[in-house]
């Protein structure tokens, strides 16, 4: 009965939730300091300490595969068997073959282990017998290849009246060559550790969803090639800017379909048609996304911006009958391609009366002479040109042109001075030193050069001011009326003591258990947070829940999404504007550390608070 309870007693000392001892040395040697107990197994008393005796072990170690070592321990020591020699003293002799299940894991300072074999025992000037040891000990490390020993074991001996137990503490020494796995192991343990910044992005790689590749704090340090907001890892089109609705893909035509899955990305269209209009909605036989009511080049590929003609094509037709007016008999007035461009009732104009027709009569608009190709002999004297078009009113005074070109051969449709083949804005009224287009905001740009057509600004700048003076103009200056940095995008730097609170705040704003009521040191952390935002107007706050995944997915992200907006609460009774926030929950879908210990677990339990320019 005695040895059954010490049995259940000993088994339930040893804690199989120890950490683990190191691998890495495939040797090692051991001494030990042994106590020998022959007397309590054969009829005496188990806690009769006085009548152990003391005994030495040295031992060899060998790793032979993962947790299992197999040990050789010489032993001699003195035993005085009261039941056998009525008190008289022997020494002992005796060597084993042990193997030891060690139980590992990767932070370890303490370790378990179960160890049992087979040894053999020779008193001096007795008998030899076989015994057969098992038992559990502990390592505490010490070094890196040293630990502290504790073993105890129970010795079952094939001759009577010889079971005993022994008791050690000693210490191990590992040595020899580490294997090439530990060795990468060991790399891949010491490549990234939590306190580094491997891509060198300002964020700690404990913290960093990219820790290779750098990108902003405001997307925990993920890039975005195209800079629309959106990580590149969520972004089904990195390289275009698109909207967070459609997972960063644009949308060209407004239609809610994005670019990337709209078979028609420049008409309005359905989901049903993927993204086209109904096909006997559609007029277009050029297929360049203009309908043909308002295409002027109905059967040729254009743009857009053109009106559905391509842009190299300069053909003027002012009356839109189809016929350009270099063929057009009547350029004014929409006619047929079958009658040169005049209506069919009416082939020959003459708007002046004059007898003389409109295409032969250089004065159309003036009642004239045949003689004097339609114009006026009194007009000779003020119209060098004689194409009766004054020469004060004349864009082109030395040169024959029309009335609707202010006078010049060809065409001016804006009636800007400058004839449409020269001019960079046909269209639009501009001025002639800027090639005939406008300059809105008088910067000395042509609207179509200018950044910042309504805003005067410098050349450097393409036209766009500088308002807050950082060296960063406003069209791409985050925080246009806040001096930043360039590195930041014109946006002023956040002091790193603020860095560090809004860092600190990660763990120090803490829940009641499973609830979204906060605790008291909370308030603290949180009052900090809206001073800091206090201090930068030009930013905004993203607050962020996370939770480790103890529990249900869906009831970790409702907790996460609880505690976030929880904060942002909190911050708009501290006089924040919602504007300047917003909040959103991940579940358990971002860890930050592993989840199977329970500092990686606490890592995770999180509301992360990021500055965003605004």
């Amino acid at each position: 009965m005695r040895r059954f309870t010490f049995a259940i007693c000993l088994f339930l000392g040893i804690s199989m939730s120890m950490q683990s001892q190191s691998r890495d040395y495939p040797m090692g040697i051991s001494f030990k300091k042994l106590m020998m107990d022959y007397q309590s197994q054969n009829g005496g008393d188990l806690g009769a300490i006085k009548d152990y005796h003391h005994g030495v072990e040295i031992g060899f170690h060998k790793r032979i595969a993962g947790p299992l070592n197999v040990v050789i321990p010489f032993k001699y020591g003195n035993i005085n068997d009261g039941q056998i020699a009525k008190g008289t003293r022997k020494s002992i002799i005796g060597a084993d073959l042990q193997f030891q299940c060690m139980f590992y894991n990767k932070t370890s300072k303490i370790i378990p282990y179960l160890m049992g074999g087979i040894g053999g025992v020779k008193e001096i000037g007795g008998d030899f017998n076989a015994q057969v040891p098992f038992g559990a000990g502990l390592n505490f490390r010490a070094a890196d290849n040293a630990w502290v020993n504790i073993q105890s074991e129970y010795r079952y001996s094939f001759a009577e009246d010889r079971n005993n137990l022994h008791h050690a503490i000693g210490f191990v020494y590992l040595f020899g060559k580490k294997s090439e796995a530990v060795e990468e192991e060991k790399e891949k343990e010491t490549e990234k550790p939590d306190d580094m910044d491997s891509d060198g992005d300002g964020i700690l790689n404990k913290l960093d969803l990219c820790p290779d590749v750098a990108g902003p704090s405001a997307l925990n340090g993920c890039p975005d090639t195209d800079g629309d907001g959106i990580a590149d890892f969520k972004d089904k089109c990195p390289g275009q800017a698109g909207i967070k609705s459609l997972e960063g893909c644009p949308d060209s035509d407004g239609d809610g379909i994005s670019d990337n899955e709209d078979e028609c990305p420049n008409l309005i269209g359905t989901s049903a048609n993927k993204g086209c209009p109904e096909k006997e909605k559609i007029s277009d036989r050029d297929g360049d996304g203009v309908m043909d009511k308002d295409d002027n080049c109905p059967d040729v590929v254009g743009l857009m911006s053109n009106k559905g003609c391509p842009e190299v094509k300069k053909v003027m037709d002012s009356d839109g009958d189809g016929v350009p007016d270099k063929d057009d008999d009547c350029p004014n007035v929409a006619g047929l391609m079958s009658n040169h461009g005049c209506p069919e009732v009416k082939k020959v104009f003459d708007r002046d009366g004059d007898g003389v027709e409109d295409k032969d009569d250089n004065c159309p608009d003036v009642v004239g002479f045949v003689s004097n190709n339609g114009c006026p002999e009194v007009k000779k004297t003020m119209d060098r040109d004689g194409d009766g078009i004054e020469d004060n009113k004349d864009n082109c005074p030395d040169v024959p042109g029309r009335g609707n070109a202010n006078g010049c051969p060809e065409s001016d449709r804006d009636g800007d001075g400058m004839i449409d083949k020269a001019d960079r804005c046909p269209d639009t009224k501009g001025l002639l030193e800027l090639n005939g287009c406008p300059d809105s905001d008088g910067d000395g740009i042509a609207d179509p050069d200018d950044k910042c057509p309504k805003s005067a600004g410098p050349k450097v700048y393409g036209g766009c001011p500088d308002s807050d003076g950082d060296g960063l103009d406003d069209s791409i200056d985050k925080c246009p009326n806040s001096q930043g940095t360039v590195a930041n995008n014109g946006c002023p730097e956040i002091a790193v003591e603020d860095k560090k609170t809004l860092d600190i705040a990660m763990r120090a704003v803490q829940f009641d258990s499973g609830l979204t009521s906060f605790k008291g040191e909370s308030f603290t952390i949180l009052k900090q947070i809206a001073g800091i935002l206090n201090r930068y107007p030009d930013y905004n706050l993203a607050i962020s829940g996370h939770t480790d995944n103890s529990g249900s997915a869906v009831a970790n992200q409702e907790l996460s999404e609880k505690r976030a907006k929880a904060c942002h609460d909190y911050l708009i009774t501290l006089g924040i504007s919602s504007s300047r926030l917003s909040w959103a929950g991940y579940g358990e879908s971002r860890p930050i550390a592993d989840n199977d210990s329970l500092n990686g677990r606490s890592l995770n339990r999180r509301v992360e608070f990021s500055m965003v320019p605004r």
